[in-house]
């Protein structure tokens, strides 16, 4: 019955979902007309609002495109390669296949959200070997696997109140850090956690068709094309010249050259996290460690560039996306909209359903403030001070935010752009494509989530 469903809202999805950008195009105008409607903004004033926050997000959007490059990077080194063709050989069927990239998505992705690049790459290497994998179903199973990212080890709002001196601090919203093993280390969220290692791997088998498509077989179309799985894997890289020596190819091609750099790195950031801890996992520290690991397993200069130029190909559609969402995000703060949703769910809370109703404002608003960390700092000034009213532990509140963030992103083709450009890469595939898998699963855990922040201590 569940692959049923699952292929009926895939047909549907396929037809029906624009363009990622479409989709942001689209939000927009929804959140214009929702300040005006519900906001004493008027529409003259849409404009400055929209660009106001349009270029609030540069940083994020760069530290998403390093993610992306630097983790794709990593994937395909000789090393890892070799590690996830040991792996991916061990696979004999196409459900143990979902079942395997469903656990290991989910296990990088609790450690790190920017792990997904890296969970896709793990993917795309098991669809190349093992025939009868629909890609779609793939891709879904790498998807799903974000909704507990908010709960794991770079979960942006557990991790920014445990931040000292933070700006709710610093607005007097609390008075002290709350520590992540609050909120981390709560029942509610590990229960979440477990649940999503049960049921997320079991309901992708579930959903999973029975037969792939010829279309989006990807070791079939290999097979047919004549190609070996290492084919696509190939890096381009700078031939012998054939003038004897050169000072320039010499440093290319220096393994000498790179590992003074990685040391030079690694003598701060192993520091740095001694110190730390868990609190330094950021998208800087994450970046900056992914930057010298990639170096240390292409070994040469000449062919960490040559992997990075690969991976820089598929972030166009990340690029352009952020400043269209932070103009979203632009309305939403500078019109009062943020607020006015908040106070909506507010007004009809008990300190029973108030956790109920923060992760559904979350929920909602994720769809067009994409970025967890941002979302928190538009909501946190409405939320808390509704739980203090009500007396609801505010570690319980900050969970129930982050797995209403986390949870619709399945239905925003924005995320796919974490792991996307990396799969595309060996079959060419939409958000439409696989979105009515994750919409399923969205619906699946809405009714999970709920009921935990209702009724889990």
């Amino acid at each position: 019955m569940l692959r049923n469903i699952g292929s009926f809202f895939a047909d549907r999805v396929s037809r029906w979902l624009p363009e990622s950008l479409v989709f942001a195009f689209i939000l927009t105008m929804i959140t214009g007309i929702a300040a005006v409607v519900w906001t004493p903004t008027k529409v003259m004033e849409l404009v400055p609002l929209w660009y106001r926050g349009f270029w609030t997000m540069l940083e994020f959007a760069m530290q998403m495109a390093l993610i992306i490059t630097l983790g794709y990077a990593i994937g395909i080194s000789r090393p890892v390669a070799r590690l996830f063709d040991g792996l991916a050989n061990r696979i004999p069927s196409p459900v143990m296949a979902y079942f395997a990239i469903s656990v290991v998505s989910l296990i990088l992705v609790v450690v790190n959200w920017g792990l997904a690049p890296v969970a896709a790459v793990f993917a795309a290497e098991v669809c190349r070997r093992v025939k009868g994998i629909d890609f779609r179903m793939a891709c879904a199973a790498v998807y799903c696997a974000l909704i507990p990212w908010h709960g794991g080890l770079s979960a942006s709002a557990p991790l920014m109140m445990n931040t000292p001196d933070n700006r709710f601090i610093q607005m007097g919203l609390v008075q002290d850090l709350i520590p992540t093993s609050a909120t981390l280390g709560s029942s509610l969220n590990i229960t979440l956690i477990v649940l999503s290692f049960i049921l997320i791997p079991l309901l992708i088998v579930l959903m999973a068709p029975k037969k792939a498509a010829a279309a989006f077989d990807a070791a079939l179309q290999f097979e047919r094309a004549g190609k070996t799985p290492e084919d696509t894997a190939a890096l381009q890289m700078d031939g012998d010249r054939g003038i004897g020596f050169n000072l320039s190819d010499f440093l290319n091609n220096n393994r000498g050259v790179s590992l003074l750099i990685v040391i030079s790195g690694f003598v701060f950031i192993v520091p740095y996290f001694a110190k730390q801890g868990l609190d330094g996992l950021n998208l800087n520290s994450v970046n900056f460690f992914f930057l010298m690991v990639g170096l240390l397993l292409h070994g040469t200069p000449a062919h960490y560039i040559a992997a990075i130029r690969e991976a820089v190909k598929g972030i166009g559609d990340l690029i352009i996306q952020f400043p269209f969402y932070a103009g979203i995000m632009g309305i939403f703060m500078f019109s009062g909209l943020s607020g006015v949703v908040a106070q909506w769910f507010i007004g009809i809370s008990t300190t029973l359903t108030f956790p109920f109703f923060a992760f559904l404002t979350a929920a909602i608003v994720n769809m067009f403030i994409p970025s967890g960390g941002a979302e928190w700092i538009v909501l946190a000034p409405a939320l808390i001070p509704a739980a203090n009213e009500l007396g609801v532990p505010l570690e319980r509140l900050i969970v129930c935010f982050a797995y209403g963030d986390g949870l619709t992103n399945l239905i925003n083709p924005f995320w796919t752009l974490a792991f996307l450009p990396v799969m595309a890469k060996i079959m060419n595939v939409k958000p439409r494509d696989f979105m009515g898998y994750s919409f399923v699963m969205c619906a699946i855990f809405f009714v999970i989530i709920s009921l935990a922040a209702l009724f889990v201590p």
